[in-house]
């Protein structure tokens, strides 16, 4: 996923230029933010926890189905994990 932040034109080749360009911008945020609760200060990322067997883990939106889903550890998100970006429900 690092290259994928890197090098735009290989997340572009995973997910397509729009996905690409979000998901860039989604780390950024992410890299800025102390704690969950300042994502809620950005509507459009429509953020929210996981339930079920995705339990402690959280996603934001990309663009159209897309979804970054994430982990973190420490209480003021000191270290972020980007688990993947899918297409919501896998469809």
């Amino acid at each position: 996923m690092e290259d994928a932040y890197q090098h735009i034109e290989v997340g572009a080749k995973k997910w397509g230029g729009v996905v690409a360009r979000r998901y860039v911008q989604r780390v950024d945020i992410l890299k800025v933010v102390n704690d969950l609760s300042a994502l809620r200060a950005y509507p459009s990322l429509r953020y929210h926890p996981l339930k079920g067997d995705r339990e402690g883990q959280h996603s934001i939106k990309l663009a159209n189905r897309y979804r970054l889903i994430f982990t973190f550890h420490g209480e003021r998100m000191e270290t972020v994990r980007i688990e993947e970006v899918s297409k919501h429900y896998g469809d």
